[in-house]
């Protein structure tokens, strides 16, 4: 058994490995482009994030690998609170910024189905970028003799090559829906299209999220039965506090409602309690990557 102070050491590595890879330089999402992405934020600074915000801060859910529990919250600024290195924003060619105008104006169509597309958008490339991080991460540890002697020890002598293929079917069904919703952007659909969206209005909750996972995980199908899908169905899940309401935002593929809309559908009509319960649920599912006020961490989440 390691002591403490090699414990410590291992530690201190992995943080390492972690900084450096989040550090590195990331390209932007869009084909062809070639340009450096800068931090964008995965839902709108203004008028969103910083509407929870006090004092310019927020509470982050984030997964960190030195706790006792994973994850923890963190307070965050709201300029560096729930960012990612998506896309480009130079001077002479902002892909960030001309991408998203139409979510990033004042005022915001919840019910436009564009708008809606961008939403999805954004948060499937921050899906991407993670999984991409994530690679390089356990990479980086495979590589180090005594990170992946100690991970032999506590997730098997094939972890590696586990990770990395879970990482891979992962990345791959990612990409498709990404290709699929940039069809639907670059037709510039208004209305009808391949992507079913409810919203449902209710009163002002302090948390904010905008996340996409597959259905068939949350549906706590087998890794077994998983393997055999040809791709997984996408599903987008915002909570957007906009203005003096939140806004419900669930979006999926239209030939999937069969499936799908047997557990997304009914969050439109059932309690304001159920709902509640059921938000909690899928937050617990996400693990990370959502944002309270200080005002919800401090009076119910706070451990």
């Amino acid at each position: 058994m390691a002591s403490h102070s090699e414990e410590q050491q291992l530690r201190a590595k992995r943080d390492a490995i972690e900084r450096k890879v989040d550090l590195r330089k990331r390209v932007c999402f869009v084909d062809g482009c070639g340009k450096y992405a800068i931090n964008s934020h995965i839902l709108q600074k203004n008028g969103i994030i910083n509407s929870i915000s006090e004092n310019n801060h927020v509470y982050q859910l984030l997964a960190d690998n030195f706790k006792e529990h994973y994850y923890c919250f963190k307070k965050k600024g709201i300029n560096e609170a729930y960012t990612f290195k998506g896309f480009c924003g130079s001077d002479d060619h902002n892909h960030d910024s001309e991408l998203f105008k139409n979510i990033e104006q004042n005022s915001i169509n919840l019910n436009d189905y564009y708008s809606q597309l961008l939403f999805s958008y954004r948060s499937l490339v921050y899906k991407l970028r993670e999984r991409e991080i994530t690679k390089e991460i356990a990479l980086e540890w495979y590589m180090n003799p005594e990170l992946s002697i100690r991970m032999d020890r506590a997730m098997g002598r094939n972890w590696y090559t586990v990770e990395s293929a879970n990482i891979e079917m992962s990345i791959k069904d990612a990409l498709v829906a990404k290709e699929t919703v940039e069809n639907e952007i670059h037709q510039n659909s208004t209305g009808q299209g391949y992507f079913q969206f409810h919203k449902r209005v209710i009163p002002r909750i302090e948390i904010c999220c905008s996340q996409c996972f597959n259905y068939e995980l949350a549906n706590e199908t087998t890794i077994a039965q998983v393997m055999g899908y040809e791709s997984l169905t996408i599903i987008f899940f915002n909570i957007i506090p906009y203005q003096d309401q939140t806004v419900l935002l669930i979006g999926y593929p239209k030939d999937k409602a069969s499936i799908c809309g047997k557990y997304f559908d009914s969050m439109l009509t059932m309690s304001e309690k159920d709902l509640k319960k059921r938000i909690s649920d899928l937050l617990l599912l996400f693990g990370d990557d959502w944002l309270c006020s200080p005002r919800i961490y401090l009076n119910y989440l706070r451990q």
